[in-house]
């Protein structure tokens, strides 16, 4: 993915009589105002100038490092400039992709169409992501929840600095290049799922959703509940439901309904101790954060429960 994609851009107007230094100077104080409260450092510039006159048509700011000084035993082994790149690196990488790390503002005198003058600004956002792709080389994948937040975020504070600045939005914040994303075919086809019950064709259709959606433990989770869903429909179709309670009139779990599903199918005794394996991969989706799922793993499973549901043979 390019770095083009999380970067917003957007346009606001200023209402101004004419382009005059006085004019700009006071825009470029209010910009350096309204970034400084929110926790940025004038880049492009001197900010002791803006308050003896200096004037600017573009102006770039970013986040703030709290760095602090050097430590005097550090000063013996590495240059200030080396021990501040270090800090700067260590910076990047411990903030949220999501934080609009720089902005850039782009300022021009244009007479609009409605008869309006004033100052137009041009506003380019990145997130911290773009500094880590562009300085820390960063090479991960990020699914569609994890961009669509990036993006949210970063649209919204440029909104809030647009409001900030009492700037009437002239363009909406974008995105220089939208990202086109093409979503995995869902893991279960229409044909098996139109074939079985509706409880358990319920549970396949939402694992695809999930599947879909880049989020593989919960359809790890969901085909796991289409396992039991359909055990328990397969022994009570044959004629075997007491079996699916203890003692004490509770019912069993899904494992214990496994070892007796064979009475009930025959056909998938050869299956179950590969079915137990995926009821155990959505047991420890759902309970142990520690686990770590690809969607390989799920499409590699999915001929299996394709296997496993045609074999059971349910009647619908």
């Amino acid at each position: 993915m390019s770095f083009e994609n999380y970067i917003i851009t957007s346009k606001c107007f200023i209402s101004a009589k004419t382009l005059d230094r006085e004019s700009l100077g006071r825009l470029n104080q209010r910009l350096d105002d309204v970034m400084r409260e929110r926790g940025y450092r004038f880049e492009s510039g001197n900010p002791r100038g803006l308050l003896l006159g200096d004037v600017s048509l573009s102006m770039r700011f970013s986040t703030a490092m709290p760095i602090g000084k050097q430590p005097v035993l550090n000063r013996v082994r590495k240059s200030f400039a080396k021990w501040h790149q270090d800090q700067y690196f260590k910076f990047i990488r411990e903030v949220v992709d999501s934080h609009v790390h720089d902005l850039l503002f782009k300022i021009s005198f244009q007479g609009l169409t409605d008869g309006s003058k004033g100052y137009v600004i041009e506003i380019e956002s990145q997130s911290a992501i773009v500094a880590k792709i562009r300085q820390l080389h960063l090479k991960k994948e990020v699914d569609i929840v994890h961009y669509d937040n990036i993006v949210y975020e970063n649209k919204r504070t440029v909104s809030e600095i647009i409001h900030a600045l009492g700037a009437r939005i002239f363009e909406e914040p974008s995105v220089l290049r939208p990202r086109e994303w093409t979503l995995p075919k869902p893991i279960f086809d229409d044909s098996i799922i139109d074939s079985l019950p509706d409880e358990v064709a319920e549970c396949l259709q939402e694992a695809n959703r999930c599947f879909t959606s880049a989020s593989a433990h919960a359809c790890s989770v969901m085909i796991r509940k289409a396992i039991e869903v359909a055990a328990s429909k397969k022994i009570r179709q044959e004629g075997q439901q007491s079996r699916l309670y203890d003692l004490d009139g509770h019912e069993i779990g899904l494992g214990k309904k496994l070892d007796i599903l064979p009475d009930a199918a025959p056909g998938v005794a050869r299956l179950m101790d590969e079915i137990k394996i995926v009821k155990w991969l959505g047991d420890v989706s759902a309970h142990d954060p520690r686990t770590k799922l690809q969607s390989t793993d799920l499409q590699n499973v999915a001929p299996l429960i394709r296997s496993f549901l045609v074999n059971l043979d349910l009647k619908r």
